[in-house]
């Protein structure tokens, strides 16, 4: 090695996150890897800001407050603990952030610090204050927000705003979807949501993972396309194994994969409510598209669902286990029917998914919006749950920010809101005829229409 090279100063990143959800980790593992396709050799320190603070129990337990309201479904939970919950955990949590942040920063000499998080910016603000105090190095905190950026991303604007004119120079926000708000509202709503310039907002590349960076724009052609969905266990291979039988699919095993083939002509539906996926929901929809194929078969059309549920070791009676009694015990299974239900599976599988897909059913969650938006091209349902108080209060079933992720949804993709009860009325159409879009009527959900942004 020469004189210069061993010279030569590696760049020290350290990551911020948080693992309640799936978004924020996805978004850390995204520009992790965009960074090390670029520069292969870069020192990666991570900090999962509640485990890492707080250990591994009472962190594990915060996060599951979440995990848990977002596998039951309860939007109410989940408002509230972001109305409530987090402005309170900025006061409870400021004082042991700080004090590991700057412990952190003192012991490590950082180049950049990229945060896709929302908890306990002040405090890390403030740490970084103090450390550049003693070292007189400065040190920017690169806050990824992981949403789409509308109205109802407080979680991620209010600490920023709160921040003094001194600490805002300590924060690079980066939004890389900003160029969906109107150019000449851009302005107003930075100086609105954060207190900042929107001159002072950095687009850079969106926070996907690489295989969906490398399905933009590409065109959906003729080719036959191969899959192969990762198994955690020889249980997860044998349940899959024993979904997919009832259906025309043949999978080959390939442990710890098993491949399928789809063809040009098979139409492709996508399952997915989020990282920890509503199981009461999930297995609605599949019971809705058995029966929606039974009355409706087509010598020609072939269907592949693809299901994805949490990894079979997680829970005995796991979602993948349910799915495939569910499969395995339906009288009159269409044979031009396969359903896959799948453990969690990364980039590989979902990109081409997404991109493949004549029909998603998914959350809006930020990040699921931001690849639907960079691959999807057929039609896009948006999980919503039936919760008659949003319907009193003329409300959608999801929390805010998923409705301002749906917002740009509905604008870019003609995205249309679905609950289980009223799949059947609107994917019959698709069963029938050539068009993948059909008209949403407003029957049963009864909400009320997204009012155009205003700051």
């Amino acid at each position: 090695m020469s004189s210069d090279s061993s010279k030569k100063k590696l760049e020290k990143i350290l990551m911020i996150t948080v693992t309640a959800g799936g978004g924020h980790i996805h978004a850390t593992k995204a520009k992790y890897k965009q960074i090390k396709e670029i520069a292969p050799h870069t020192r990666f320190i991570f900090f999962d800001v509640l485990i890492d603070t707080f250990g591994q129990k009472i962190g594990k337990a915060c996060n599951s407050l979440w995990n848990s309201a977002q596998e039951k479904g309860d939007v109410q939970s989940q408002e509230w603990q972001r109305r409530f919950g987090h402005p309170i955990s900025e006061v409870l949590f400021w004082i042991p952030i700080f004090c590991k942040m700057v412990f952190l920063l003192s012991t490590n000499r950082f180049d950049r610090i990229i945060d896709t998080q929302v908890v306990g910016t002040k405090a890390i603000i403030k740490a970084l204050r103090v450390v550049e105090f003693f070292t007189r190095r400065k040190i920017i905190l690169e806050k990824v927000i992981t949403e789409l950026p509308s109205d109802q991303v407080l979680h991620f604007t209010r600490p920023i705003k709160q921040l003094s004119t001194i600490e805002k120079k300590l924060i690079q926000v980066c939004c890389s979807y900003s160029e969906l708000i109107e150019e000449d509202k851009q302005e107003g709503f930075w100086q609105h949501m954060c207190g900042i310039s929107a001159q002072d907002v950095k687009r850079d590349t969106p926070p996907l993972r690489l295989n969906f960076l490398k399905l933009i724009d590409k065109e959906r052609g003729e080719e036959i396309q191969t899959l192969k969905i990762f198994t955690h266990s020889a249980k997860e291979l044998e349940l899959i194994q024993s979904a997919s039988s009832r259906g025309f699919v043949k999978l080959k095993n390939e442990d710890p994969y098993l491949s399928l083939d789809i063809e040009p002509t098979d139409r492709v539906t996508t399952i997915m409510l989020g990282s920890r996926p509503h199981e009461k929901a999930t297995l609605e929809y599949v019971q809705k598209f058995i029966e929606l194929s039974q009355d409706h078969i087509e010598e020609n059309r072939r269907d592949i669902v693809f299901v994805f549920c949490r990894n079979y070791d997680e829970k005995p009676n796991s979602l993948l286990k349910r799915m495939e009694e569910l499969v395995k015990f339906e009288h009159n299974f269409p044979a031009n029917l396969t359903i896959l239900p799948m453990p969690f599976q990364d980039d590989e599988v979902i990109a081409p998914l997404f991109w493949r897909s004549d029909i998603t059913i998914t959350r809006s969650g930020g990040i699921t919006a931001m690849e639907l938006l960079a691959v999807g091209h057929g039609q896009i349902y948006l999980h919503t749950e039936t919760i008659s108080s949003y319907k009193k209060q003329g409300r959608i079933g999801m929390p805010a920010w998923e409705e301002g992720n749906a917002r740009f949804l509905i604008q870019k993709k003609q995205a249309q809101f679905i609950t289980p009860s009223t799949f059947t009325t609107q994917c019959k159409a698709g069963f029938t005829l050539e068009e993948r879009v059909v008209d949403f009527q407003e029957e049963e959900l009864n909400y009320k229409q997204f009012p155009e942004e205003s700051v």
